[in-house]
């Protein structure tokens, strides 16, 4: 995971073009189809890193994970879509074994870079 510069750091994935946030949404709503075909649920996410994205607009960004809710599942209304990928995408983050090895300060410098793309946005029943 290449480390951002403070210049790229003030950036924000609105600064991407329109066809780089098309793709990343495409890939959060394939996420729901994974799990049902209905289209009012479950809701997808997407967690993106787009430093190098933000300095070189042909590349689209590097996903680091992806899923659906999980509060029709277990029960718990705030595991919606973003909020399990949050969680899931710090523990790939940390993951001793994994592919990045994060500590928990790295990990939390990491989500600077990062974009979540969802479907739909957080509500309570």
């Amino acid at each position: 995971m290449p480390i951002q510069s403070s210049e790229v750091q003030d950036s924000s994935s609105n600064d991407l073009p329109l066809s780089t946030r098309e793709h990343w949404m495409r890939i959060a709503s394939s996420a729901n189809h994974a799990i049902s075909p209905c289209p009012f649920a479950p809701f997808g996410t997407a967690i993106v890193n787009h430093t190098l994205s933000l300095s070189d607009p042909t590349h689209l960004g590097e996903l680091i994970c992806m899923g659906v809710n999980d509060n029709g599942h277990s029960g718990n209304p705030t595991l919606h879509g973003e909020m399990v990928r949050i969680g899931n995408c710090t523990s790939i983050l940390t993951d001793p074994e994994g592919l990045y090895k994060l500590s928990a300060s790295e990990t939390k410098e990491a989500w600077r870079s990062f974009s979540l793309y969802t479907t739909a946005e957080v509500g309570i029943p």
